[in-house]
């Protein structure tokens, strides 16, 4: 079996998914063993890296204020197929994306499909109201029935399962297109609850 050893771990415990057995001063400290140099662990340097990283790859001015674990998730979906009424990374669709991604990152469960899950959200945000990371966004592209969800980051920049060949891609609310058909958005948490990760 593998050594996990304080160096793999690091990257973990800056993201909160694994739990920390040390004080920040311990950690602070050199660590190593006969086949490793020692390590630092730099909550500062970790934090930096983590930002431009996942700043780049969203492509949004993420801050030590995101959520980690659910900017680190939704990002390990992109490129994933579209497939409708898929909700795995194998194919999914828009709804299967949202509900699974919150699932996956705070324990709440949503339904599969627009119209439902805009019935569960206990916060509902008007058209032109400011969105935070994390809220969901429901779209009327044709019709009078919410046919598309995603999910907010920031900068009007959102994460959604596109069809016609896309799979699931970052997209700009600013896009004449997606500025129409938004209809209304929403959070399944209460307006004054900070998110935070299961």
């Amino acid at each position: 079996m593998a050594k996990f050893t304080l160096k793999k771990a690091l990257p973990l415990l800056t993201l909160g998914l694994i739990a920390s057995p040390f004080t920040n001063d311990v950690l602070a400290q050199s660590f190593g063993d006969s086949n490793h140099s020692p390590v630092v662990y730099n909550p500062a340097e970790y934090e930096a890296d983590f930002i431009t990283k996942y700043s780049k790859k969203l492509r949004v001015e993420l801050d030590s204020c995101c959520n980690k674990k659910l900017i680190a998730a939704a990002a390990s979906w992109l490129g994933t197929p579209y497939r409708a009424g898929g909700n795995s990374k194998r194919g999914t669709d828009c709804s299967g994306f949202v509900s699974t991604l919150y699932r996956e990152v705070f324990g709440v469960h949503l339904t599969h499909g627009g119209a439902s899950m805009l019935a569960q959200m206990k916060q509902v945000i008007r058209k032109g109201m400011p969105l935070r990371e994390g809220d969901i966004l429901f779209f009327r592209t044709h019709g009078k029935r919410i046919t598309h969800v995603g999910m907010y980051l920031k900068d009007n920049k959102f994460i959604h399962a596109a069809t016609q060949g896309r799979g699931v891609v970052i997209d700009d609310l600013r896009q004449a297109y997606f500025r129409n058909a938004l209809l209304i958005s929403g959070s399944p948490f209460p307006k004054d609850m900070i998110l935070s990760a299961k």
